[in-house]
């Protein structure tokens, strides 16, 4: 797990895919999670976005304020 994502998305539907691409390509590290592996297998290798295996880890890493996006 990578260490100092700004923003965590949780929920990788639709509009939270898009949503993490969108902060993604405006510079922000974005940390994704998905209940479904295969949602965050998807976005993996993709410019900025974060894979993350667990929230409990991921949350942990995020530089502080902390932000997190529950979709």
């Amino acid at each position: 797990m990578t260490a100092g994502a700004d923003i965590a998305v949780i929920g990788l539907g639709v509009m939270g895919r898009n949503l993490a691409r969108n902060l993604a390509s405006r510079g922000r590290r974005v940390a994704v999670f998905d209940r479904v592996p295969e949602a965050v297998r998807q976005l993996t290798g993709e410019a900025g976005l974060v894979p993350a295996a667990d929230v409990a880890g991921r949350v942990a890493s995020l530089a502080r304020p902390r932000a997190l996006l529950m979709m």
